[in-house]
């Protein structure tokens, strides 16, 4: 494809500046547009990051050749399949949605389309966690046995009330939103599923869904990852994003970098990546809005790892974990 792509960013907030960002970082320019319901945002973003603004999604739909949605939950499934419906190919911010069934519907629509689809994990493009692939396979800590994975804070910007705590906007709490990064590094790293087992708690903030939870995941090859994200956590330590234990060392993926440790005692520690962890997360962002417009440029198939069909099994084990913190039990996969 030649001529220049127009993309069409639906949702002016935070994300949607840094997709803009990653667009403009593109050697091979593209056309910018922007849809809010507010004409002022859409025209801030597009006197920002160069381009026009719109309300009207389906004129914008109509002007662009990607549309990339960092709406609201609940706006996913709608906006995607009136995306689909007009030809489009469409990148959009995880979740996927808000529940499978309109994951699937997303996925048809993509299919029936024959257009691309893309849910742009960060996660997937995070030079931690590429490394951490690369170091599993070389063997590097044996066989691995335990992933942890961290995430907690006390987001005072969510008390009061946003769109973030309301469930019918989110389709859960912390974990379907902040949590299903965590989620997606659990399927990625456990292949062979077996279980799930969660609980959640509302701690300190007025969240229609939980504000923390926690999440065991065991694969039938001996593997474990547990993780732990609160938005409702004031006060709590800093500690590493992932930790995974092998048979012959440990990688550890701390804000200022990634390291391996091995040895008994005093273990000694080789640093594997110097990229702080924070900076890496909002570039893998960037990294993935660019890594669809080539994909959309050169025909070139979306990376598995960022497809529907990996964001819908994501999504599977996140409604497992509600069902499991619902019932009270471990939920067999």
């Amino acid at each position: 494809m030649s001529e220049q792509l127009t993309v069409c960013i639906a949702g002016c907030g935070g994300m949607g500046a840094i997709h803009a960002e990653g667009y403009n970082e593109l050697d091979e320019k593209v056309r910018l547009i922007f849809r809010s319901a507010s004409q002022a945002r859409a025209d801030e973003f597009a006197e920002k990051y160069g381009g026009e603004g719109f309300t009207d999604y389906s004129k914008a739909v109509a002007e662009a050749d990607i549309v990339d949605i960092c709406a609201t939950h609940d706006q996913h499934m709608p906006m995607a399949c009136e995306a689909f419906a007009a030809g489009k190919h469409v990148i959009m911010e995880k979740p996927i949605s808000r529940t499978i069934d309109e994951a699937e519907k997303i996925i048809e629509s993509a299919d029936k389309a024959g257009t691309k689809l893309m849910v742009c994990e960060n996660t997937a493009f995070h030079t931690h966690v590429l490394e951490i692939d690369r170091a599993i396979a070389a063997g590097d800590i044996g066989k691995p046995f335990l992933i942890e994975m961290s995430s907690m804070s006390l987001w005072s910007g969510l008390k009061g009330g946003t769109w973030r705590t309301d469930y019918a906007k989110t389709g859960g709490g912390v974990l379907i939103d902040l949590g299903s990064h965590y989620i997606y590094l659990a399927r990625r790293w456990c292949q062979n599923l077996e279980s799930v087992f969660a609980r959640f708690s509302h701690a300190s903030l007025e969240q229609e869904g939980e504000d923390t939870a926690v999440v065991m995941v065991n694969d039938r090859d001996g593997l474990t990852a547990t993780i732990r994200v609160s938005w409702g956590a004031p006060g709590s330590p800093e500690l590493p994003w992932i930790v995974v234990y092998g048979t012959d060392g440990t990688l550890v993926s701390r804000n200022d970098g990634l390291f391996l440790t091995a040895g008994d005692g005093k273990p000694e520690q080789t640093t594997l990546c110097d990229g702080k962890f924070m900076p890496l997360w909002w570039e893998g962002i960037r990294i993935g809005a660019r890594t669809f417009v080539e994909c959309v440029r050169k025909d070139k198939a979306v990376p598995s790892a960022v497809t529907g069909k990996t964001a819908r099994e994501v999504m599977e084990l996140v409604k497992a974990a509600e069902r499991s913190a619902k019932d009270g039990v471990v939920v067999r996969m």
